[in-house]
Parts: structure tokens; C-alpha cells; sequence
């Protein structure tokens, strides 16, 4: 075993690349592994983490990553915790970035091995350096602090209690990230998921941060005002609605994250982070923020539905103050927003407003508004109506008395939407005519 183990370390050469070098760490780990010489193996990595050569303290944690890949027994976890703890450190307050860097990986991948809380425990206090690495890494070499975003991801998604201390150091970091834009996009929505992950599994310790209030909602909001097309009308009112569905930039990944965010954290903090914020913004003057209100409002309308309803009056007049903004992509935001609070809210709304909504909706599917306008205007029609007339849960009896509520409007609506489904076949626009369909059917 000896001259297999000195003929195994022999094939290590520093002058190879990166990537030969990493084949060969592999190699060397699994067929350790394979021999089930763990103890060896370990002391030969804590051995290469003291050279006096980076590329080789590099290739060690490389090679700690890999065994902790084909699994480390919990027993020989248990027995060398210390041992792994220091040389973790040792990695994370190297001088080189890379060792830095893939010591960092090698530290999360062995912390979402663990399954025993009291090792996990162990391993809380290099929270703090791996925040700082990534932070150093990000500065430096945005793909390598892209790569400790993610590490962090995969910790917050297996031992969320490994971040109960460093909660709000946490979301100082991520709302920073997410609110610079020199970085990339996919750099943006990383750091936003570390956030949503703590959430999902564990929800109280995020309520209880305070600064999820006052940073990483508004900066959600931030990145929902970086529209696309900014400067180009004709381009954003040409988009394909699939398009808009698949995209990934910031106002997309954002959009997204607030509906699951305030769906985990539930209505009383998004509440309370966010009423301020979406008044501001409908009344501002740049029309990008309005825009960004009007949405963000929509997003929330699921999560937050019984404050809302509590204060129906309030909402349902914002919601639709949109709908006559003067600036066609504010127009949009409006329709959508009001769209998603009426299903919502269906159907006191529809019962209370339907004087008040209904008249503007038929008034722009018969303008002369862009057909992008006209169909989202149409979407939200099907919304309106679509919600009265639905069998409620127990399957009694469809909702009759709430129909009447658009009875009046039946002969006004089946003509605009005759107009619409030619204009939708003129100009071979399938939405507006999929639109129609669903508001006579």
C-alpha cells in the first residue's frame, strides 16, 4: 500500500493545467475511497493544504470536494471534525483567491454532507469567513464569487440554522449584490436565491430580520424597475408574450422572486414592507417606477389577499389608477395588476367596482391603443368575468347572483370582442385572439 500511495502522489505534477491537475486529484481520491483508507487519504490533503505551492493547496480541497463526493462516512466525520475545521480555515485565510475559493466549495460540500445538527453547530463559526470570501471573491473574479453563490445556496438549502446568527449580515450581503448592476444577471438571481432558500425551509428565521423589510423587498423592487427594451416602445410592444414568459433578466427573475418570497414569509411582513414603497412608486415620475408599483402590487395580490380584502376600497383604487396612466407600458402594468387583484378579490370586487372596471376595460379594447394594450386590457376582462361564473368548491350551485353584476355589459362586450378577434386575425396577433376566445366562452 505504501509504494501505491508514494506512485499515486508521484503522478502530481504543478506544472500541469488546472484541469489535468484536477483529473489526477480525482483519480487519487476515488481510488482511496474505493480501498475505504480514508484516514490516509485525509492526511495526505491536510499534508498538500501546507505547501508552499497554491496549485498544490489548491488540488488538495479540490481533492476534499471529491471525497466528500463519494461520500465520507459520518462516523469518520465525527472523529476528525476538528480536523476538518482547521483545515477548512486554513484554506479560507489563504493568501491566493483560488485556494480561497475552492476551499470555500470544499467547506459547503462537506457541511451539506452532515447530517448530525451538533457538527453542523461545529461548522457555524466559518459562516462568517465564507460571507467574507465571497464578497473578496465577487470583487475580484465575479465567475469564482458567482461559484461561492451558489455553495451558499446548497447551505441554506440543507442547514438553514447554520445562518440563524448571521441572518441580517446575510441579507445586507445578498440585497448589495442584487442591487449592483455592474454585475452579471445571473450573478443578480443567485444572490437573491441564497435569500429565498433560507425562506423556504425555514421561514421564522427570516420573518424575524428585520432588514428583509427595509432591503431585500426593496431591492426586489429595484430590479423589477430594469425593464427591458427601455428606450425602444415599438420593440417592447412587439414582444411575443412567450418571449416575456421565458425571459431571464432582472425585472423577470425579480417578478418571480417576490410571488414565492411573500408567499413563504405570508402577508404581514410583505405588508408591512411594502405599502410605503408601492405608494411612492405610482406616484412618481418616472414612469419605470410607476411601472414597477403597478406590478409589484400585482405580484403580492395572492399572498397578501385577505388585507387586501380588509381594505378593499384602498386597494381596488390604487389597482386601477393605472389603467388610465398616460404612459402605454404604465397602462400595461395597471392592466396586469388589476387583472390578478380581481381574481383575487372575486367576487366582492367585481360586485362592489364593476361600474367603475368595467367601463374603462370595454373603453380600451375600443380605442385605438396598441394591440399589446388591447389584449392585456381583454386579459383582464377574462379575469373580471371569469371569476363570477366558476362553481364554487363544494360544486352547489354555479354563482348566479354575482353574474348580474355583468349582465348589463353582455352586448357592449360580445361587440368589442367580435372587432378584436378580426383585428387579432388582421394582424395575425394569436394572444389578443386567444384573449377573445376566452372572454365569450
Amino acid at each position: 500500500m505504501k509504494v501505491l500511495e508514494e506512485k499515486l502522489f508521484e503522478i502530481i505534477d504543478p506544472s500541469r493545467t488546472p484541469l489535468v491537475l484536477h483529473a489526477q486529484g480525482s483519480v487519487i481520491t476515488k481510488v482511496y475511497a474505493k480501498l475505504e483508507d480514508f484516514k490516509t487519504l485525509l492526511d495526505k490533503i491536510i499534508e498538500m493544504s501546507k505547501h508552499e505551492n497554491a496549485v498544490i493547496r489548491e488540488l488538495s480541497f479540490h481533492m476534499l470536494e471529491i471525497l466528500v463526493d463519494v461520500h465520507i462516512p459520518q462516523d469518520l466525520a465525527s472523529e476528525y471534525i476538528d480536523n476538518f475545521k482547521t483545515i477548512f480555515k486554513q484554506g479560507l485565510g489563504d493568501e491566493d483567491l483560488k485556494v480561497k475559493v475552492t476551499s470555500f466549495t470544499a467547506t459547503s460540500s462537506f457541511i451539506t454532507s452532515l447530517n448530525d445538527s451538533t457538527l453542523v453547530f461545529k461548522m457555524s463559526e466559518l459562516v462568517e469567513g465564507l460571507l467574507g470570501i465571497m464578497i473578496e471573491a465577487l470583487k475580484q473574479d465575479e465567475a469564482a464569487g458567482k461559484i461561492t453563490l451558489e455553495s451558499f445556496i446548497d447551505m441554506a438549502d440543507f442547514h438553514p440554522d447554520l445562518f440563524k446568527e448571521y441572518g441580517s449580515t446575510l441579507v445586507d450581503v445578498v440585497s448589495q449584490i442584487m442591487l449592483n448592476t455592474e454585475f452579471e444577471d445571473g450573478t443578480r438571481s443567485s444572490a437573491k436565491e441564497i435569500l429565498l432558500s433560507l425562506a423556504n425551509k425555514a421561514p421564522g428565521i427570516v420573518r424575524k430580520l428585520d432588514n428583509v423589510k427595509t432591503q431585500f423587498y426593496p431591492a426586489l423592487f429595484q430590479m423589477i424597475t430594469e425593464v427591458p427594451f427601455e428606450d425602444d416602445l415599438e420593440e417592447w410592444a412587439n414582444e411575443k408574450e412567450e418571449e416575456d414568459i421565458t425571459r431571464t433578466d432582472p425585472h423577470a427573475v425579480a417578478r418571480e422572486a417576490l410571488m414565492r418570497f411573500s408567499r413563504i414569509i405570508g402577508e404581514n411582513v410583505t405588508i408591512e414592507a411594502s405599502s410605503e414603497l408601492i405608494k411612492a412608486a405610482i406616484t412618481n415620475e418616472d414612469w419605470k417606477k410607476r411601472q414597477a408599483g403597478y406590478f409589484y402590487l400585482g405580484y403580492i395580490a395572492e399572498s397578501c389577499k385577505k388585507i387586501f380584502s380588509k381594505n378593499l376600497d384602498e386597494t381596488m383604487k390604487m389597482a386601477a389608477a393605472g389603467v388610465v396612466d398616460p404612459h402605454p407600458r404604465v397602462q400595461f402594468a395597471g392592466l396586469t395588476c388589476l387583472g390578478l387583484m380581481v381574481t383575487e378579490q372575486a367576487p366582492k370586487a367585481q360586485k362592489a367596482y364593476h361600474s367603475e372596471i368595467m367601463p374603462q376595460l370595454m373603453g380600451i379594447m375600443n380605442s385605438d391603443a396598441i394591440i399589446k394594450i388591447k389584449t392585456q386590457a381583454t386579459a383582464a376582462a377574462v379575469s373580471f368575468v371569469r371569476e363570477l361564473i366558476t362553481v364554487d368548491e363544494q360544486g352547489i350551485e354555479e354563482t348566479e347572483k354575482e353574474t348580474d353584476a355583468i349582465e348589463e355589459y353582455t352586448d357592449d362586450l360580445l361587440e368589442s370582442c367580435s372587432k378584436l378577434f378580426s383585428e387579432g386575425i388582421q394582424h395575425n396577433h394569436a394572444s389578443l385572439q386567444e384573449e377573445v376566445l376566452a372572454l365569450v366562452s
